[in-house]
């Protein structure tokens, strides 16, 4: 299946181009200066574990610092940090899954910048989501609503049986694994396994992600009136009787098929793209497991979008490497040095010189420090 926000940049019109940043090079200034015209009202945040490294929490795959790169003391298979969060490891060995979330638990940790940051954008009024990756839950310590954080693979706010699925007290979870002993279920009968609901590799992401993300990217939208939909239906049963008449002869079958053809292109010509998020921020990320990785691809061909990131990620034409699942339906990643690049923005800092950078240029700088020292 295709995805519907992937646009050829040659089809699309130079003026509509040349209007994302009213004609301007794609940079920072440009993006602060679209926000501070007001044009830029349903911002969406992709977020990575590049916004909580200032807070202590490593992130996960940068060499040599990277939580990956330190898991040696879980005793975990030789070449595969990442089973700490796979289902079928959890379920045999349990306790390196138990001893890492013991380190990682929620309330040791502050949110930072970044996450100031994100609560101005909210405070403004002009951000809609944030889609995050990370499980440490302060984006809500930052005091940003509920509604408006996907926490895409989970985070310690809730907990379950991975036997019986059953919703657990997440306080009872807690104590059990700072008292390093494994969480079992107290239903009656079941003595299954209990974590706090952290998506791992095999499980499905959170309902609200699929929820969310329908309601913020691109969707193919239907124009046509219920009176218009109802005589197209109508046509379409009168043809597939004329099927009948083409058996008997009675009717010819290349009319019939051209009938079709035109009578389908005609409810084809009758759909539009429709995208709420109007502007797109990607923060420290590497934007290598879907279906996260996917959300760039996401959004309208006119909308900008912007990556803070210590590393250029997802670029157009690149080798896909270890992303997995490979990206599908025309490549849609960025196009920062590409010269036909007309609303892509690379700022190569980390996260947090990043938003600090961009307050400046919205002219929020003293409204973030603020926040910040609260």
């Amino acid at each position: 299946m295709g995805n519907v926000a992937v646009k050829e940049t040659s089809e699309i019109p130079e003026d509509e181009r040349a209007a994302v940043l009213g004609g301007g090079t794609p940079d920072l200034e440009a993006i602060a200066k679209l926000i501070r015209d007001g044009n830029a009202r349903n911002i969406v945040a992709v977020c990575g574990a590049g916004i909580s490294v200032s807070a202590g929490i490593p992130d996960f795959r940068t060499p040599g610092t990277g939580l990956y790169d330190n898991l040696q003391k879980y005793d975990l298979p030789e070449g595969r940090p990442e089973s700490v969060f796979e289902l079928e490891y959890f379920q045999t060995k349990p306790a390196a899954f138990y001893r890492l979330a013991k380190e990682l638990y929620p309330g040791q940790y502050k949110p930072t910048p970044c996450h100031h940051f994100l609560k101005l954008l909210h405070s403004k009024g002009v951000l809609r989501r944030i889609y995050t990756q990370n499980i440490d839950s302060l984006e809500r310590l930052a005091d940003l609503p509920e509604d408006i954080v996907v926490p895409c693979h989970g985070n310690f706010d809730n907990a379950h049986c991975i036997v019986c699925g059953e919703d657990v007290d997440i306080n009872f979870v807690r104590e059990e694994i700072f008292q390093d002993r494994e969480p079992r279920c107290p239903q009656d009968g079941c003595d299954g396994l209990c974590k706090p609901k952290i998506v791992f590799f095999g499980e499905s992401l959170v309902p609200k992600f699929a929820e969310c993300r329908v309601q913020d990217f691109c969707a193919e939208v239907d124009t046509r009136s219920p009176e218009e939909k109802a005589a197209w239906v109508e046509r379409r049963q009168e043809l597939s009787r004329l099927d009948i008449q083409v058996t008997l002869g009675a009717y010819d079958r290349e009319k019939l098929k051209r009938e079709k053809e035109e009578h389908a292109q005609e409810a084809k010509d009758k759909m539009t793209v429709s995208c709420a998020c109007d502007l797109l921020l990607v923060f420290g990320t590497s934007l290598k497991v879907a279906p996260v990785s996917s959300l760039p691809d996401e959004v309208h061909w006119l909308c900008p979008r912007v990556l803070f990131n210590r590393e250029a990620v997802h670029l157009h034409g690149e080798e896909q490497g270890d992303v997995w699942p490979p990206r599908t339906g025309g490549d849609n990643g960025f196009r920062f040095n590409m010269r036909d690049n007309y609303r892509d923005v690379f700022c190569q800092m980390d996260c947090d010189e990043a938003v600090t950078e961009f307050a400046k240029l919205l002219g929020w700088s003293d409204e973030l420090h603020k926040l910040i020292r609260s």
